[in-house]
């Protein structure tokens, strides 16, 4: 799984910092974060319950590693990292990346109106993807989708602090083909979705939120 790949990587970059100090961290790669699948906005909530057994499992053993066995927390790291332009070069204007960043939390703070809002709305914003994956990743981590003799072997909560499990989305930039099937030198948006455990080491609970481990920043 993507998430066993990441931590694996992660402890190998553990023992080589270990072993040659600031030499061992690496030099281009900052953070990673698993990813398991991509789709459209449109198709996240089907993506994710297609893939509720192994979720479940995974948030079962998160549950015994707990030691009461009864509850797992989780939580959706939503990350926009969208450019419409492959060669967008920095200027004086705001680039599509911090318009993109700026919408999204307008819509998140205007809680009040959202409803007459989400009609205008880009379907991969913060506000309508958050609340979709939310519900999905709830119902398969609680096992909702297998019929259920163990649907209710442990209670499902949320946990933006310490959470047992996290999901990262993240909104990606990939070529966009264009009309005619050839490249248009612009980029569309995908979702990118996986799941990673508490105990796989491969995020961190930071003041300003969760984050995937960082691999500059060991020690």
């Amino acid at each position: 799984p993507p998430s066993e790949a990441v931590s694996a990587i992660v402890r190998d970059v553990v023992r080589a910092v270990a072993a040659a100090g600031s030499a061992g961290k690496p030099r281009w790669v900052e953070k990673m974060a698993p990813v398991q699948f991509t789709c459209d906005a449109g198709d996240v909530a089907a993506r994710v319950a297609a893939r509720a057994d192994g979720w479940h499992a995974l948030a079962a053993a998160e549950a015994k590693a707990r030691g009461d066995g009864k509850k797992v927390n989780f939580a959706v790291v939503y990350r926009n990292r969208f450019r419409s332009d492959a060669f967008a070069s920095g200027g004086g204007g705001k680039g599509a990346a911090e318009k993109e960043k700026e919408k999204d939390a307008d819509a998140a703070d205007a809680d009040a109106d959202a409803d007459a809002k989400k009609t205008n709305l880009n379907p991969f914003s913060r506000a309508l993807v958050l609340p979709a994956v939310a519900a999905a990743v709830q119902d398969a981590l609680r096992g909702a989708n297998d019929g259920g003799a163990d649907a209710s072997s442990f209670e499902i909560g949320v946990d933006l602090r310490d959470p047992d499990v996290v999901v990262f989305v993240e909104v990606l930039s990939v070529p966009d083909a264009g009309g005619a099937g050839a490249p248009s030198g612009r980029f569309a948006r995908r979702l990118a979705v996986g799941v990673a455990s508490k105990s796989s080491g491969t995020f961190a609970a930071k003041k300003k939120g969760i984050e995937a481990a960082s691999l500059k920043g060991l020690s």
